[in-house]
């Protein structure tokens, strides 16, 4: 709530709120689908059994969004809003830097380097979790 809150803080990142609050989390949605494929309570009992192949196909196309969200685009748009909130602090003269927003700034500057290092934990997850799925299905062995 409170990035969000600062996110929207007038003067601090509205360029870049449209995809961290948004684009990015187009991998989540399906996920979210995906999820109904799991055992009980997340999932759907028997649904990974009936639809084997869609179960696949909607991994693929979740880790196919998710590397091009969040491992492609994700580190571009963290670069740009790095360097233009360090132009903000080098430039102190700066009218829309007030010692509040300086806060919020840096608050979302260590937000957004948090959520960097989960996005490479969490690739690592997928592809652990990937390669069981498939051999457990027995597409490739292990």
């Amino acid at each position: 709530n409170h990035t969000i809150r600062g996110a929207m803080y007038p003067g601090c990142a509205q360029f870049y709120g449209p995809f961290y609050l948004g684009m990015s989390e187009i991998s989540t949605a399906v996920l979210c689908i995906l999820a109904n494929f799991d055992e009980p309570p997340a999932g759907v009992t028997g649904l990974a059994d009936a639809y084997p192949i869609t179960k696949v196909t909607v991994g693929a196309i979740f880790v196919t969004l998710f590397i091009i969200c969040r491992c492609i685009i994700w580190p571009m748009c963290s670069y740009y809003f790095i360097r233009d909130c360090n132009w903000t602090f080098e430039n102190k003269t700066h009218a829309m830097l007030t010692p509040s927003r300086g806060r919020w700034i840096r608050g979302l500057q260590w937000c957004l380097s948090g959520l960097s290092i989960l996005q490479v934990a969490w690739l690592g997850q997928i592809f652990l979790l990937g390669k069981a799925e498939l051999v457990k299905m027995g597409w490739i062995e292990e």
